[in-house]
């Protein structure tokens, strides 16, 4: 029986000295100086630094080197004030990138998230509807290059806003230019503009100039068919001669630009005496700024109508389009209208 104890206490004993517990963290031990590692004795490659250019490295934005002339016109749903829209707009155009009809615009829904001159929520929806407002106004801060009309899808992904052109046929309507057409497009467009410039000494001589032409080089096309796809774009009015409202609109708005005249299209009813909703309706025509006040061209009214009546379509007040209904994104536009 002693001998059992004492075999027992000795077991107990070792057990307490055991500085190590299962499932835990040994002890650390304390190195003498003799017994830690040689530095000096551990090879490490000669490493170069890698290189700090980004693979995909981001969009930089332009400086726009042109005057932005436009009636003073804003979306009050929107903004607080005329100057908030502009610095909006401006922004919107810096960071569009041409080549791919991208608008990047994390860095303006950012500003505008913490601007307290903007109504914006920060959820997706509203991000992409604020993208899309600022697209629709983009014609009177890109010089009339951008023309919402032509475009039919936008992918928005909070970083880029993507524009597509509508490449489908809709009703034997096709608003969209190829690259070919583009440039026969290009081509005239130089023509005239080299032709106002050399003959006519003002703005107004030269903007009736374009309309005249535009007029007497076109038919309107009023049925279309397989075989005969309306051209409803700059491509039908300068160079095929038949289109519609959109493709007239569309050209006298870049020949006048192309002059330094400002110029854009407005889109509205005229058939149905109503003010539509959002930027739709069933006509397009142009608003110009000929002189100290902005005033109303239809140039598919001179088409339609023949030479007696160009001039009742041509620098016309809101009192004599009195049946334009333009629509209702532009808001009080009118007001701006002589």
């Amino acid at each position: 029986m002693k001998k059992l104890i004492y075999i027992l206490t000795i077991l107990i004993l070792t057990s307490c000295g055991n500085k190590t517990k299962e499932g835990g963290i040994p002890a650390i031990n304390t190195l003498g100086r003799d017994e830690m590692i040689d530095e000096s004795n551990v090879e490490i490659k000669d490493v170069k630094p890698k290189s700090p250019i980004l693979k995909e490295p981001p969009f930089n934005p332009k400086e726009l080197d042109y005057e932005i002339i436009k009636p003073g016109f804003f979306v009050k749903e929107r903004f607080a004030d005329l100057e908030t829209q502009d610095k909006y707009g401006v922004r919107m155009m810096e960071f569009y990138d041409e080549e791919n009809t991208v608008f990047y615009v994390s860095r303006i829904l950012t500003e505008a998230l913490q601007d307290p001159k903007v109504t914006l929520e920060n959820n997706f929806d509203d991000k992409m509807a604020f993208a899309t407002d600022l697209f629709l106004l983009s014609p009177y801060y890109s010089k009339g290059k951008i023309e919402p009309y032509i475009y039919y899808n936008y992918w928005f992904n909070e970083e880029t806003f993507k524009v597509v052109p509508r490449y489908n046929i809709e009703e034997y309507t096709k608003t969209y230019v190829s690259e070919d057409e583009q440039r026969l497009i290009d081509n005239q467009i130089k023509v005239l503009v080299d032709y106002a410039n050399e003959n006519y000494d003002n703005n107004y001589d030269k903007a009736y100039y374009f309309a005249q032409w535009l007029a007497e080089n076109n038919s309107y096309h009023y049925d279309g068919s397989d075989e005969d796809l309306i051209e409803n774009n700059m491509y039908g009015a300068l160079v095929k001669g038949h289109s519609q409202c959109s493709g007239f609109a569309q050209a006298f708005a870049i020949l006048c630009q192309k002059v330094g005249i400002p110029c854009y299209s407005v889109t509205g009813n005229t058939e149905e005496k109503v003010k539509p909703e959002g930027y739709s309706g069933e006509h397009q025509w142009n608003v110009i700024k000929l002189s100290d006040n902005w005033s109303y061209v239809d140039v598919t009214g001179m088409v339609a109508n023949g030479r007696s009546y160009y001039f009742y379509y041509f620098d016309r007040s809101k009192e004599e389009f009195v049946d334009y209904y333009v629509s209702g994104f532009f808001n009080d536009i009118e007001e701006y209208i002589r």
